[in-house]
């Protein structure tokens, strides 16, 4: 039986998970296929390494997405050129997300704005990971404690506790570890 471990107490990027299960052996030519039905347009990969680990950023294709929210998108990705189960577990990570957005802005999930300027990004990202954990195809995945950091952090909309809001509400139940 083969587990995936993720070690998060350091924190945990998108861009340093794909890297990660890259590393260890997740094909980069599915990843860049799942993003690649995201639509017309170049899909980059960016590799980047060193003795801090290999990181893989995911920019999706140029525009962005033609619906406002989460329940407009969310049917739209079953329709992807994407393995049928990459397609399922990249919209059942993207539900959590817009779950945690829409309980910090008291709204339900399906009414969450989709960014205009990041929204396919986070998409192609979801697509990356979803992609690469089906190449690996663990029998289970596990993880450490999630770290975190305090503080506060200067937004255009002012300053923000950290963990930002969206992020301590994908948190809450889990196992944490303060970050000084």
């Amino acid at each position: 039986m083969t587990t995936l471990h993720l070690d998060v107490r350091a924190g945990a990027t998108a861009a340093a998970l794909l890297g990660a299960m890259v590393e260890v052996g997740a094909s980069l030519e599915r990843v860049e296929h799942a993003v690649s039905t995201l639509g017309d347009g170049a899909v980059r990969l960016t590799v980047s390494g060193g003795r801090a680990g290999t990181e893989v950023r995911v920019r999706a294709p140029h525009g962005s997405p033609d619906v406002d929210t989460w329940g407009e998108l969310r049917p739209r990705i079953a329709l992807l050129a994407v393995e049928q189960r990459i397609a399922d577990e990249a919209v059942a990570l993207l539900d959590l997300l817009f779950a945690a957005r829409g309980a910090v802005h008291g709204v339900p999930a399906v009414d969450v704005d989709v960014d205009p300027f990041s929204g396919l990004d986070d998409l192609a990202a979801t697509l990356a990971l979803t992609a690469a954990l089906a190449d690996l195809d663990p029998a289970r995945v596990t993880a450490s404690a999630i770290g975190h950091g305090t503080g506060t952090l200067d937004t255009i909309e002012g300053p923000i506790e950290m963990p930002g809001p969206v992020v301590a509400e994908l948190i809450a139940d889990r196992p944490t570890v303060h970050i000084p």
